[in-house]
């Protein structure tokens, strides 16, 4: 070969060979063929029809809408613009909490919720759960009339039905109990108790989902009183917590989570940074946040709080009626360096308990006394 004549490349040996069946594959850019293409509607007639569905979208979106009118109030409120946005402060009835928040509304609808900055005990904070208790107002499923056994009714008819009933327990001296979750309003408080004092028999029954009832039963048992305590998360330098997520769903989540941000502030002037070990049996909002999370079986929680308070007894010299308690699934070298940390920090630790137990909760209030806690980080 001369160097005039031109150079030839091949990609395989089978191209340079010009073997019949290279040749035939390489003749279709694909392997099998394409059944697209073989039944007439080729691919310039694809973008016509596409094209066309574009343009008949477009047109379709250029249509004049109906006319609605607006008709103004007959009589106009004060102070009270169309189309402008007020705020009104009210509760949030999400949980038992009862935070303060701002109602946004817009001619006459309520259309968003935020933290009132001016309460005292949120300051400004609001849940996703409060937030997203507004659509429960514009559920399609949400009732329109009253249920009367089962069925709909009307007011009217409720009223006469509930009417009758009473009439007839006040004449035999029969038993009437009211049932609602928590009420943080005073006046509706005020409302059913003079309601209830028409029956000789009558009590109101207060149910939650969630509920603190073993908290109040436990300090009517050590402390005299069915009270709630107030948790000074913000005071506290060690904070030690069994199965409470403090932070997502226990008590007051958004002031508990105010007050725990306050106590961990490196940026704070003198540096904040408490310590938290958090015992739980699966991972919480609480437990992702934790110095230390230890995972626990739910039956093990007594038995841990017991070895906690005896370590804590025995630094206290106080005698507890149990002394040898079988070995738990946490190390003993944890549970000594827990203990150190709290006696360290005796008036400024915080123990508390999510479970729904009242033995567990007296032992929770027994550690915390014998911290030293009460008055301190908890208030009663």
């Amino acid at each position: 070969m001369s160097d005039s004549s031109p150079k030839h490349y091949w990609k395989s040996p089978e191209e340079r060979d010009a073997q019949e069946k290279f040749l035939d594959a390489a003749r279709d850019e694909f392997s099998e063929p394409v059944v697209a293409f073989s039944d007439g509607f080729g691919r310039r007639d694809f973008l016509k029809a596409a094209g066309f569905a574009v343009a008949a979208a477009t047109l379709t979106g250029c249509n004049r809408a109906p006319v609605e009118k607006a008709i103004p109030l007959l009589v106009q409120p004060e102070d009270i613009v169309p189309g402008k946005a007020y705020f009104y402060a009210s509760t949030c009835d999400g949980c038992s909490a009862a935070c303060g928040m701002l109602v946004k509304n817009r001619d006459s609808r309520p259309i968003k919720l935020e933290g009132n900055p001016e309460h005292p005990v949120t300051r400004g904070g609001l849940c996703a759960v409060g937030q997203a208790t507004l659509l429960g107002l514009y559920d399609a499923s949400r009732y329109l009339q009253p249920q009367m056994q089962g069925k709909q009714t009307t007011w009217d008819e409720l009223d006469r039905g509930v009417a009758a009933q009473l009439q007839t327990v006040r004449a035999n001296k029969g038993a009437v109990r009211f049932l609602t979750g928590s009420i943080a309003s005073p006046t509706t408080r005020a409302q059913i108790r003079a309601f209830l004092k028409n029956f000789s028999d009558a009590r109101h029954v207060v149910y939650d989902p969630l509920s603190s009832s073993a908290i109040l039963d436990a300090h009517e048992r050590t402390h005299g009183a069915r009270v709630l305590p107030h948790y000074r998360f913000d005071r506290a330098e060690v904070v030690v917590s069994f199965d409470a997520d403090f932070l997502g769903t226990w008590i007051s989540p958004v002031e508990f989570t105010a007050a725990y941000r306050t106590g961990r502030n490196p940026d704070a002037k003198p540096p904040r940074m408490s310590y938290h070990a958090q015992f739980e049996s699966r991972m919480s909002v609480t437990g992702s946040k934790a110095d230390r999370r230890i995972r626990v079986a739910p039956g093990e929680l007594g038995l841990l709080m017991s070895q906690l308070a005896q370590r804590l007894a025995r630094k206290a010299g106080v005698s507890l009626a149990w002394s040898a308690l079988q070995e738990s699934s946490v190390p003993a070298k944890l549970l000594d360096e827990l203990a150190n940390r709290l006696w360290e920090a005796r008036g400024k630790s915080l123990i508390v308990c999510g479970e729904q137990d009242v033995q567990l909760q007296v032992l929770c209030n027994f550690l915390n006394h014998l911290l030293g806690n009460y008055g301190s980080t908890l208030d009663i």
